[in-house]
This record gives C-alpha cells, structure tokens and sequence, in this order.
C-alpha cells in the first residue's frame, strides 16, 4: 500500500504529458503472458464444472447403490491424500517444469468422473465398486495437490506485478463459473441420459480442460518476474540430496519467517469454511428454521440449493471485484473487507439461529449470511495469492504448499468436527476463527510490504 503511494507520487511529479502516460493501461506488449493465462483459466473452468457436477451427482449414485456413507468417507480420502501430498510436491516441481505438470495432475479429476461411470455402468460388485471408488478419492486427493501448487508456481512466472490482480482476478472468475454450473448440468444430463452416462460426458468435460491446458507457452522473459527455471537432469544421488532439503523447506519457512505462520493459519480457518462450514450450517440453518417442518425434507433441500447458489454468486462477483479494489486501496483493504463480510454472515447467520429467519418478505437471512460468506471466501483467496506471489517470487512453491497445506487441514477439520457442534458453537468456532485470522493478516504489515527482506520481524 505505501509502495503504491510512493509510486503514485512520483508519477505525479512528472510533467504534462509524461504524468499521464504513467497512468495509462498496461500497453499490448505487457499483456504478452495473458493467452497462457487464459487457456489455464479456461481448463479450470472445464475440469471444476465437471468435477462439482460429479460431486453433486455422487450422491444420489451411492444412494441409489445403497453404499450408505461412502461419499462421506471418500470426500475425507481427497482432502487426507491433498494434505500428505503436499510436503511431496515442491521437491518434484522443482524437478519437473510445473507447466508440463498440471495437466498431467488434472487427469485425476476425469479419473474421478470416469471411475463413477463404471460403477453406475453396473459392471462391478459392491465390494469392487467400493474400492474402485476410494481408489480414485486418493489419486484424486494427490491430483488436487499438484493442480493447485502447479497453478500459484505458473502464476509467478506469467504475471508482472502490475497486471498480478487482475490475471488473479480473470483466474477466479473462471473457477468459480465451474462450481456456478455444476448443479445446472447435473440436471441437464440427468433429464436426458442415463447416470453412468452422465458421468462419461463429465470425463470428457473434465479431459478437455486438460487439453487446453497441455502444452502452456512459456512465460515471455520480463525483468519484473522470476525467470522460469529450466530442468537439467542430473545425477540420482544429487537429485535425492536436493530433494530431502526440499523436504525441510516448509517447515524451516513457518520457523524464520512470521508471514508463512499467518498464511498457514488464515487457509486454515479458509479451509474449513470453503466447503465444511456450508455443508453442516446451511442444512442447520434450513432445517431448523421456525418457518420449516422438521419433516418438510424437500423444503429443507430447497433451502440449501439456494443457499448454496448465494454462495456462488457472492463468490463470483468477489472475484470479479478483487482486481479493482485491490488495485486501488491495496491488499490490506481487500483483506479488511473479508473481516466485514465475515461479521454481515456472522450477524444473519445469527439470527437465523435465534428464530428470525426471513429479513423481509421472502428474503432468508441464510440467503444474505451465504452470499456474504462467498464474498469473503474469494476475496480471501486471491488476496492470499496475491501476497504468496508477490512475496516470495521464485520461492512462491513452498508458500503456496503452505496455503494448500492449511486449506487441507481446515477442510478436514470442518467436516469432522462441523457436524458434531450445535449451530451457535459452529457460528463461533467457524466464522469467529476467520474473522480473527483475516484481522490477525490486516495488522501484520510484512504481509502486505513487499519490500521487507524474508525473516521474522
């Protein structure tokens, strides 16, 4: 934010025409490394709305196959091999180029549309079904790894600092139209095809975002951003040294440096109310309304279809709203905002737990403690990306390894321990915990000064 304004003051120091040159858009040749940018962003929309389509669907299949709590033990099996797997990525993506990597690791999301295919298809016994699933949840859960640390390492390479909200920004809002979409076309493909295949257009969904994202062109050279290291082989005896220090990295990072301890600790709490806190308080919110029959199950589910949308929507007009604030107030400000949003969603949240469900009309609160929790997801996560990029540069890996590791935990924490809590003490432990973690970010001013050497202050 000061840098900005140091910045800023000198562009108005310089004369006529020259002042106004410096605050004109980014020229053509600055854009160069947004087509690799896009066709990433592209992927992603194409492998995210085929895997939440799937998610949406895996339900009703299992019921349908009597496999009781499966999805629930299988959706743990993701995020348990997510979080294992990330100690092992930096050592191999500084082995590997990472743009060659991610289209090789989002090859487990059409594995996970795939394996669904055959189990609908009829063509194996329960007991085989079961272990074909959970097979694919753990690749699946080393795929989520790789996709996301490969996605913060090609970043670093493709965005100067300048255009870096913005290509963040583009990003987000590709990701989240995926998510947006899933439970559109999961009632699309379920009015007019069987689910076996239903599931076999989501693997194709998924394998063409893998085509687009196969053969990334090389970031242009640009003195603002870290040279993209080039891989030489060497020795295996090198290789395996190299790799074990690698291995010590992350933890040598969250002793030294104070700012990796409040990223950690922030996707933590983001982790948790991702994806955790909607799946347990939304069903809370809906089902223990006044308004609601305990045994209106379908009213309840409405409910929480529409919960869910709000949650979408906030997030994607966070994402598309990340680049201009942040550009113009600074990551502190899109940083405060999330506590803002979090305390809205706290309050209506609130009151739907005490009785007083509809604001006006047929507005819920749930509806506005939902969109208000998209906003402040998105807006975290980009600022979160924003400041591991600009931070730490060439290094960006291991902090991004620290941001997913947190998210990992968060989000097994909150399915665990979610469900088990009443809705007040979710309301406090969830939301509460985010609120003080953005707040803790806010104040901690090497977060946001790029300036400062990386060590503890």
């Amino acid at each position: 934010f000061f840098s900005n304004q140091v910045s800023l003051a000198r562009s108005t120091d310089l004369p006529g025409e020259a002042a106004m040159a410096s605050r004109e858009a980014p020229s053509s040749e600055q854009w160069s490394n947004f087509p690799g940018v896009a066709r990433m962003s592209f992927g992603f929309l194409a492998v995210f709305a085929s895997y939440t389509t799937t998610q949406n669907l895996m339900p009703w299949l299992l019921q349908q196959l009597g496999f009781g709590r499966l999805g629930f033990v299988s959706l743990m099996t993701v995020y348990g091999f997510f979080f294992l797997s990330c100690a092992l990525i930096p050592p191999l993506l500084k082995q590997v180029n990472a743009r060659h990597a991610l289209p090789v690791a989002s090859l487990t999301y059409a594995l996970s549309a795939g394996s669904a295919a055959i189990v609908a298809s009829g063509m194996l016994q329960d007991s085989a079904a079961k272990l074909v699933l959970m097979l694919a949840s753990a690749v699946n859960g080393v795929g989520v790894s790789g996709l996301w640390c490969c996605q913060g390492v090609i970043m670093t390479y493709y965005a100067p600092p300048k255009l870096l909200n913005r290509y963040i920004a583009f990003f987000l809002v590709c990701w989240q139209l995926g998510p947006l979409s899933g439970a559109v076309l999961a009632r699309i493909l379920l009015e007019r095809m069987t689910t076996a295949n239903a599931f076999l257009v989501l693997c194709g969904l998924s394998l063409v975002g893998t085509a687009i994202m196969t053969g990334l062109p090389a970031p242009v050279k640009n003195v603002e951003t870290p040279p993209e290291p080039a891989i030489v082989a060497k020795p295996f005896h090198e290789v395996r040294g190299e790799m074990q220090q690698r291995l010590r990295r992350p933890l040598q990072m969250l002793s030294s440096d104070r700012r990796a301890v409040h990223i950690t600790c922030l996707s933590f709490m983001h982790g948790a109310c991702l994806n955790a806190f909607p799946s347990a308080v939304f069903s809370q919110c809906a089902g223990g309304s006044h308004m609601l029959a305990a045994t209106d199950s379908d009213l309840m589910r409405r409910r929480v279809a529409v919960a869910l949308a709000c949650l979408g929507v906030g997030s994607t007009l966070a994402a598309l709203a990340f680049a201009p604030l942040t550009d113009r107030l600074g990551r502190r400000a899109s940083m405060a905002c999330v506590c803002l949003t979090i305390l809205l969603a706290t309050s209506c949240f609130e009151l739907e737990a005490i009785g007083i469900a509809y604001v006006h009309a047929r507005v819920p609160y749930l509806n506005i403690a939902a969109f208000a929790l998209g906003l402040a997801n998105m807006c975290c996560r980009g600022s979160l990306l924003s400041s591991i990029i600009s931070l730490y540069k060439s290094d960006s890996v291991y902090a991004v390894v620290a941001m997913q590791f947190g998210t990992s935990v968060g989000t097994v924490f909150g399915f665990v321990a979610f469900p088990w809590l009443s809705l007040h003490s979710n309301i406090a432990l969830g939301l509460g915990g985010y609120a003080l973690g953005a707040l803790a970010a806010v104040a901690h001013r090497p977060m946001f000064d790029t300036d400062l050497p990386l060590k503890a202050q």
